[in-house]
């Protein structure tokens, strides 16, 4: 086997198996959830890859670049746009809050005044107490 010909059917292996993952993706949205506009995208973004992995190979290394470039600003939108206001928005005012009542559930004061910072347990042994752990 040459080497031009093992990467070819290396890349068209990867196609396949990229649509075919997309397609099933698109098929469980469609039938098991009312996600239906995304479920069709996702269906028919594995068809456009499928068919130009087949028939357009640099048509279809195009859509994979575009792939990439999509996911890549997904990912940033979500986090500086979604998670960073969220963090923000939600866990510093409860700190400031948990602050405000000297609330410290975490008990992260330092230096404490013991001998160890070792915490006792304070439940009880009983055998059907670790039976029952959550």
């Amino acid at each position: 086997m040459d080497m031009k010909n093992t990467s070819s059917k290396t890349i068209l292996l990867r196609i396949i198996i990229q649509a075919a993952i997309m397609l099933i993706a698109g098929g469980l949205l469609y039938f098991f959830s009312t996600h239906y506009i995304v479920a069709i995208i996702l269906a028919a973004t594995g068809v456009l890859v499928l068919v130009t992995g087949i028939f357009l190979r640099p048509v279809s290394g195009v859509v994979i670049r575009f792939q990439h470039i999509v996911m890549k600003f997904t990912g940033i939108i979500v986090t500086w746009l979604l998670l960073v206001p969220f963090y923000f928005l939600w866990f510093v005012p409860a700190r400031l809050v948990q602050l405000l009542r000297n609330k410290d559930p975490l008990e992260r004061s330092f230096p404490g005044t013991g001998e160890s910072y070792w915490t006792p347990y304070s439940g009880s042994f009983d055998k059907d107490n670790f039976r029952r752990q959550y």
